[in-house]
């Protein structure tokens, strides 16, 4: 500590420290009282979480959301993708592929769609959209006049799905930027600015200086102590540790900051199963009888490798003889004979005769 400048981030936290009485005292051993205490903490942060959990429910219904979206068509196909961002900057980042053909605005209304879908499912009652289709952004807000039979089918489903969200009038909530002027024409009040940031030219804008300097003095005055007057040679010092500490009260972000990442954990972990419930609400559990025909997906070590790239990628028929469970049936030939192994559905589909 005798030279500071080459010490980095000591001098910083010397500097913040030095007003306090510290005492170091090595950790003694754990024993079995750390487990209790562990059981203890850990029944302690369950119910804690599963109280945060219902906290973020009722939250989120106020809170304002933004949803940023897109969506993009080509030859290949077309897909959406979708940003959902919390008020506390948590992010839920989706992208779906459309299995069917679309033009870029219809897959630019799907992406409307789903996120306002997956809005509604997260409960949220707040929500800002942000989009670069200025043909959506238009028909939404009554701007255009959609006049394709498609388009107006999409746009029909959009603000049903808007109008279950709360919706802000601007006139209550955005100032007029014309007042200030209008008291000044009719008034005779000049407009009054305030500046919430200084500048090199005038610092004491906004009372930053004034701040600064207290925190200087108070500082110079932990380092000195008896020596007050060695304060010019202390002084590079102090200057230095203030300029490259962030603005912020060091102590208190170093005590909050476990609770603050378990708060982020506990928020990212409901959003996570709130979004698969609205995912797998939309899945179609496809199943297969006793006795229907099949036809089974060829892998590469089952492959006919003479015929290269003209074999098919599914054989068959085959029948259902039994189903195993969870999605896997066992097959027979059409003569009878078992198949080996059990087989799930994802490799099988219907044959029609």
């Amino acid at each position: 500590m005798r030279k500071p400048e080459l010490s980095g981030r000591m001098a910083k936290w010397s500097v913040h420290l030095s007003g306090y009485d510290l005492e170091f005292e090595s950790r003694t051993a754990i024993k079995s009282r750390a487990t209790r205490t562990l059981c203890r903490l850990t029944q302690r942060l369950r119910t804690r979480a599963e109280q945060d959990i219902l906290n973020l429910e009722e939250d989120k219904g106020e809170q304002v959301w933004e949803l940023h979206m897109d969506g993009a068509s080509n030859a290949k196909g077309a897909g959406v993708g979708l940003v959902l961002k919390s008020p506390q900057g948590d992010l839920i980042v989706q992208a779906v592929r459309c299995e069917f053909k679309a033009t870029n605005n219809e897959a630019e209304y799907e992406a409307l769609i789903l996120g306002l879908k997956l809005a509604l499912d997260l409960k949220i009652r707040r929500l800002q959209v942000c989009s670069d289709s200025k043909l959506i952004v238009n028909h939404v807000n009554d701007c255009y006049e959609a006049r394709d039979p498609r388009m107006m089918a999409y746009l029909d489903v959009a603000k049903e799905l808007k109008n279950r969200f709360v919706t802000n009038s601007s006139e209550e909530n955005t100032p007029d930027w014309r007042k200030p002027y209008l008291d000044w024409l009719q008034n005779d009040i000049l407009p009054a600015y305030k500046k919430e940031k200084s500048t090199p030219r005038n610092p004491q804008s906004n009372g930053q200086a004034e701040s600064s300097n207290k925190i200087i003095v108070e500082n110079l005055k932990k380092k000195l102590e008896e020596i007050r007057g060695k304060w010019a040679e202390e002084l590079p010092l102090v200057l230095w540790a203030d300029r490259t500490t962030p603005k912020v009260e060091m102590a208190s972000s170093l005590d909050t900051i476990d609770e603050l990442r378990t708060s982020a954990q506990i928020r990212m972990a409901s959003y996570r199963q709130t979004v698969a419930r609205s995912y797998n609400k939309n899945v179609k559990v496809r199943t297969l009888q006793v006795g229907d025909l099949v036809l089974r997906k060829v892998f590469q070590n089952t492959k006919n490798q003479q015929v290269g790239k003209f074999a098919y990628n599914w054989e068959g028929p085959y029948k259902v003889e039994s189903a195993v469970g969870n999605g896997a049936y066992r097959l027979v030939t059409l003569e009878g004979q078992m198949v080996p192994r059990s087989w799930n559905i994802t490799h099988l589909k219907k044959y029609f005769t």
